[in-house]
């Protein structure tokens, strides 16, 4: 498991929900499956920049300086085909496992995690800037 879906399961037990990994295979399959008194797929999403950015921001940041970056925060279409995408992986597991809900986690994880989380909000609520 990578450190996201790490810190996923480690949320998820401070409310006592038990997430269980489902396998990775050839098929694209959500990433957790719950089955406590409701079944839950649960699909993890982030949203993050290039390496090359990060690297940038912390070594403008380490010489005390301010990093500037700038960005959009309406509908973003990459959100959106990644929200379509984890949808899919859902509705295809859905009945196979039987499950009541299905989950979608979007994490903001880049060098402007605010701005990327007005993006992901626009995109759901489909608000045009």
């Amino acid at each position: 498991m990578s450190t996201l879906e790490d810190y996923v399961v480690k949320y998820l037990e401070s409310f006592s929900v038990i997430a269980t990994k489902i396998p990775e295979s050839n098929e694209k399959t959500p990433d957790f499956l719950i089955e406590q008194e409701e079944s839950v797929l649960i699909e993890l999403k982030e949203k993050t920049d290039s390496e090359e950015k990060h690297k940038e921001q912390k070594e403008v940041l380490a010489n005390n300086s301010v990093y500037e970056h700038i960005t959009t925060t309406g509908h973003n279409n990459r959100i959106s085909g990644v929200i379509t995408g984890g949808i899919k992986q859902l509705k295809n597991r859905k009945s196979k496992h039987n499950c009541d809900f299905c989950l979608l986690f979007l994490v903001a994880n880049g060098v402007a995690q605010g701005s990327q989380a007005e993006q992901i909000q626009a995109t759901l609520y489909g608000k045009k800037m």
